[in-house]
C-alpha cells in the first residue's frame, strides 16, 4: 500500500537469508507455446518471494520487471531512472517523475510523466535488493477499465474482452475504496468465523494478515502461535500466526489439513494505521488459484488450480 506498506510482507527469518539461498525449483519455467496468444509469461517463485513479474521494456528500449502490484497505488520506478532535477525534489524516499516515461509490456502500452502520474522510489530500499534493481512497481490502475487474467497455474499474463467464456469460476463482488480493492473472506479461527473485507494484494506474498481490530474484535488469542515480523516502508509490524480450520473466498474453501502448512492466518499485533479494509489477501493464498480481475465491473473471479 502507498505510502505506508512496503508491498511485501515477509517474516525476517526468511528475508534475511534470500541473497544467499537460490532453490533449483523456485522459479518456474514456462512453454511459451503452452500459453494463449497474446499473453505474456511472468516470473513467479512458488517457495518465498511469491511474487508476479512481468518483462517488459520502458521507452522501448529499456528492459524492465514490472511487479503487478495491487496493493499498491502509483506507477512507481527505482530513482536509478531519475534525472538530476527530479532527484532534488525527493521527499520521504519518493520523488515526482516528470519526464515521459512509455511503459509496455507485450502489445499494452501506457505513457506516464505527464497526464498520468508516477513516482520514483529509493533504489536503496530493501525492495530492490529482494527483487533486483531492474523492477518497476505496476498497480492495478494501470489496467482500470480492462479485465486480466493472471494465470498462476501456467504462469501468464493477459487481456481479455469479456467473461462470458470463463468456465469453472466464481466470481465475488470487489469494494474499491481509496484506491483498494477489497474482497469478503469468511475465516475459521479458535471456534470462531471471521467475517470480514480485506485488500487484494498480490505484492504481499502472505495469505489472510488481518489488522489488530479484529483481534479484539473477535476475542483472538496468541495461544500456541508463533510470532513473526514484517517489513513496511513505516518500520516493522510484529505480529502472530496461528492455523485456521478452513478459509473461504466467494465459494471456495482452502481446508487447513489439507494446505500443508499454509494454513496459517496473521494477526497485528499493534494499532496499525488506518486502512479501507481489516487485512490483507496475498499471494499464499491466491497463487491456489487462476484469477481474472474484472475492473470494468469490478470482480475478481477465481478457479481453484491442481498445485
Amino acid at each position: 500500500m502507498n505510502p505506508i506498506k512496503l508491498y511485501l510482507l515477509i517474516p525476517i527469518l526468511l528475508i534475511l537469508p534470500f541473497c544467499k539461498i537460490q532453490s533449483a525449483n523456485a522459479t518456474r519455467t514456462v512453454v511459451t507455446d503452452s500459453i494463449p496468444e497474446g499473453a505474456v509469461p511472468f516470473e513467479y517463485d512458488f517457495n518465498m518471494k511469491k511474487t508476479i513479474f512481468i518483462p517488459g521494456t520502458l521507452n522501448d528500449s529499456i528492459p524492465l520487471r514490472y511487479l503487478f502490484e495491487t496493493g499498491w497505488r502509483r506507477m512507481t520506478f527505482s530513482d536509478t531512472l531519475a534525472s538530476d532535477f527530479e532527484r532534488k525534489g525527493i521527499k520521504n524516499g519518493f520523488s515526482k517523475v516528470r519526464k515521459t516515461m512509455k511503459v509496455r509490456i507485450g502489445g499494452w502500452e501506457r505513457t506516464y510523466g505527464d497526464s498520468i502520474e508516477a513516482t520514483y522510489f529509493d533504489k536503496n530500499n530493501h525492495l530492490f535488493g529482494f527483487s533486483g534493481a531492474n523492477v518497476a512497481m505496476i498497480p492495478w490502475q494501470s489496467f482500470d477499465k480492462k479485465i486480466i487474467e493472471i494465470s498462476f497455474s501456467k504462469q501468464y499474463f493477459r487481456e481479455l474482452s469479456s467473461t462470458k467464456d470463463l468456465q469453472n469460476y466464481d466470481s465475488v463482488k470487489m469494494k474499491v475504496e481509496n484506491g483498494f480493492l477489497g474482497i469478503p473472506v469468511i475465516v475459521s479461527v479458535q471456534g470462531k468465523k471471521i467475517r470480514a473485507f480485506v485488500t487484494i494484494d498480490t505484492g504481499s506474498n502472505a495469505g489472510i494478515s488481518f489488522s489488530n481490530s479484529i483481534v479484539s474484535k473477535y476475542g483472538i488469542n496468541s495461544d500456541g502461535a508463533f510470532f513473526e515480523t514484517a517489513y513496511r516502508s513505516d518500520g516493522f509490524q510484529k505480529s502472530f500466526a496461528i492455523k485456521s480450520d478452513t478459509i473461504q473466498v466467494g465459494k471456495f474453501f482452502q481446508i487447513g489439513k489439507n494446505q500443508k502448512g499454509k494454513n496459517y492466518v496473521s494477526f497485528a499485533i499493534a494499532k496499525q494505521r488506518d486502512y479501507p479494509f481489516s487485512g490483507l489477501l496475498g499471494t499464499a493464498l491466491l497463487d491456489h488459484f487462476d484469477i481474472v480481475f474484472d475492473l470494468k465491473n469490478y470482480f475478481l473471479y477465481l478457479k481453484p488450480i491442481n498445485k
